[in-house]
């Protein structure tokens, strides 16, 4: 059987659309959407007039923020683009696959019982490509830079043995440009790269290929041969060199960032630990041939057809090496041999992304292995029976464990679908002047993508919006009377139904078990205020004086004890009234206690105004809030044993975080101060 062009295309083209059908669902919720999206916000400072040489991460270049940029200058307004980019990439990649396989076979394989090897071996190799769980989950789902690597260094490895076998200096020069895409994208992209160009230095040194079974010396390249892999990485070198200047010009800000990155790398390298991330590097390698994509990190899950998925990988570089080229063997042995000595970054989904670059080399070895030792077996019905079972097993079983990781994320609410789905509805949904409030992260974490994609569209789309404690939250709710929107942990829930009458949204994904719900304040219905909220009625008689401070509070006067002990606790209680409206801030209240000897502070009780609930710009005409401070006396206060020492008791307002005073007449230190308070033994 051989295949004509023509066939050959229409059969690249019906295994390039599986791969896209395969790609297409849940692209934008599978795996749930993480830090990926801060690179379309940090894209967005382009529109702004910025032009960063770097991505966010200082050893990223800036080729992928600038396309994401281009794309929303041309109107897109989607953080998830990236989504769509890494998909288009993903897919693209199962031709460029194929293109490797030929470009790698083109010197060595010719005719032979009436078929093309080289084409069956790459068309081999699409098809593992297209159906590999961990190229659509990790390199066609996921909208960051970093998850391009296979994409660019698959194409580099085309273009590099593509300029070998065709002797062309373009092929070369498109290769260096695509190679310094690579490293762009992650530095560990250098990893391969610098070994192509090994391979290039020694392929043109030989300068003879095998070719249609006629010798053919390499005319252009074979020339000043040690010239062309420099000129290569020159090109290499132009192209990530933005983000060599950058920090070289910023005292090296890519080693800060990735001290930053403890979890990538072995912090102390042993032979223990080298043993050990070697066996994990293993594991996770027929992990990402096989597809296997749940269970522990052990052999067990394993146990089976994923062992023979990396018996084949091994065979099939082992039988490159012998019959077709050294170049995968190149590529991958870098990874085997350091990886497991300073890194211990091995486990499961999207933690894995810095080896599946290693998928097309590996799957390449396994197509070129089957399609020679189908050539060798006679065309018994038997062993044809047997040939079949095994594809069929080789491209189902990704499949199957695909779908049942899918239906283990959905039914365990690990999809970033009901996020996403709440973040669209509140979009949509969004007033002028509207705010978005969401319980603080600690509590949301447990919600995939909550930290990241509300925060993202809310930037794009110019929404107010705060991750609070539930204090702040109900202090925003005071000082802001107008459309709110809240997402909120389920534990948050009561506190702020006691203030607020709220009315729970269904976005269209929501359950009652995903730990968090939507809602809006009901703006018709007055707030509660809290209990320390009162009149003057409530003002106790024998009130010491008090004084304004600033421009709208006044501090009616405050009870305090006249003696304490030594390390004996007491409350200041304090009763404040707005007599102005006051601007947006946070309103430090604090009471102090100072020895006027020697001007030292001996206890303090400085906290947010309102108890943060009921901030002070939120305060109405003829409210009284009634406040209370605790302060722990020191046990080591200089007390004398037959005699009582007298401390001051001051109190005031300052701005956070500026540490700014508010006015207080007469008073040089902006305080009023209280009567003083004995301290005793």
């Amino acid at each position: 059987m051989k295949l004509s062009s023509r066939q050959t295309l229409v059969v690249l083209a019906v295994i390039t659309l599986l791969g896209l059908l395969l790609r297409l669902p849940y692209w934008d919720i599978i795996p749930a959407a993480d830090d990926e999206v801060g690179q379309s916000v940090y894209a967005l400072q382009i529109l702004d007039g910025r032009y960063p040489l770097v991505a966010n991460d200082a050893y990223n270049g800036p080729f992928y923020v600038y396309l994401l940029a281009l794309l929303f200058k041309l109107g897109v307004n989607d953080p998830l683009i990236g989504r769509w980019i890494v998909l288009i990439a993903g897919v693209l990649l199962i031709p460029i696959s194929y293109g490797f396989v030929l470009a790698l076979g083109a010197t060595r394989y010719t005719e032979d019982r009436g078929f093309n090897r080289t084409i069956i071996a790459g068309l081999i190799t699409a098809v593992l490509v297209a159906v590999n769980p961990y190229l659509i989950l990790v390199n066609s789902h996921l909208g960051g830079f970093t998850y391009l690597l296979p994409f660019f260094v698959t194409w580099y490895l085309w273009w590099l043995a593509t300029a070998v076998a065709r002797d062309s200096v373009g092929w070369l020069i498109g290769a260096g440009i695509i190679g310094g895409l690579a490293i762009q994208s992650n530095p560990l992209g250098a990893i391969p790269v610098g070994m192509g160009l090994i391979w290039l230095l020694f392929a043109i040194r030989n300068s003879q290929l095998n070719y249609a079974r006629n010798e053919l010396r390499i005319a252009k390249l074979g020339h000043y041969w040690p010239v062309w892999p420099f000129i290569a990485g020159v090109i290499v070198l132009l192209v990530y060199s933005p983000v060599l200047y950058y920090n070289l010009t910023t005292d090296l800000q890519t080693l800060d960032v990735l001290q930053e990155r403890s979890y990538l790398w072995e912090d102390n390298p042993t032979l223990t630990t080298t043993i050990s991330n070697g066996r994990r590097l293993l594991y996770q390698l027929t992990r990402q041939l096989s597809g296997v994509l749940q269970g522990d990190e052990t052999i067990r899950p394993l146990i089976g057809l994923p062992l023979v998925y990396l018996g084949l990988a091994i065979a099939g570089i082992v039988h490159m090496v012998r019959r077709v080229s050294w170049l995968p063997l190149l590529v991958v042995t870098p990874f085997l041999l350091i990886f497991p000595y300073a890194s211990s970054h091995y486990g499961y989904g999207r933690i894995g992304r810095f080896t599946t670059m290693l998928l097309p080399p590996l799957l390449a070895g396994i197509g070129f292995l089957l399609v020679d030792w189908g050539a060798k077996i006679r065309r018994s019905r038997w062993q044809m029976a047997v040939g079949g079972v095994l594809t069929l097993l080789l491209i189902g079983y990704p499949l199957l464990m695909m779908r049942d990781y899918v239906a283990t994320v959905q039914a365990d609410l690990r999809d970033g679908r009901s996020i996403l789905t709440a973040t669209h509805w509140i979009v949509d949904h969004h007033q002028p002047d509207e705010r978005v409030y969401l319980s603080e992260r600690r509590k949301l974490d447990h919600v995939p993508s909550v930290l990241y994609v509300p925060s993202a569209y809310f930037i794009f789309n110019g929404i107010h919006h705060e991750f609070l404690p539930t204090e702040q939250i109900l202090g925003r709710l005071y000082a802001y009377p107008q459309p709110t929107t809240l997402i909120l942990a389920d534990e948050d829930l009561p506190a702020i139904e006691q203030i607020a009458q709220l009315i729970p949204i269904d976005t269209g994904a929501m359950t009652s078990d995903l730990g968090y719900g939507v809602y809006q304040v009901a703006t018709a219905v007055a707030l509660n205020k809290p209990d320390f909220v009162t009149d003057a009625s409530a003002i106790p008689p024998d009130l010491a004086e008090g004084g304004l401070i600033g421009d709208g509070a006044e501090l009616l006067g405050c009870q305090s004890p006249p003696s304490a002990t030594a390390g004996e606790t007491i409350t200041v209680t304090c009763f404040w009234q707005a007599i102005a409206p006051m601007p947006d801030g946070n309103y430090m209240g604090f009471v102090h206690l100072f020895d006027p000897a020697t001007g030292t502070l001996l206890a303090q009780d400085d906290h947010i105004l309102g108890r943060e609930r009921y901030p002070l710009n939120a305060w109405q005409a003829g409210e009284v809030v009634v406040d209370v401070y605790t302060l722990q006396i020191p046990n080591e206060t200089a007390v004398s044993p037959t005699a009582v020492n007298t401390y001051d008791l001051w109190v005031g307002i300052y701005t956070w975080p500026d540490l700014i005073r508010l006015d207080v007449p007469n008073s040089d230190e902006d305080v009023v101060r209280l009567q003083p308070l004995a301290v005793s033994n």
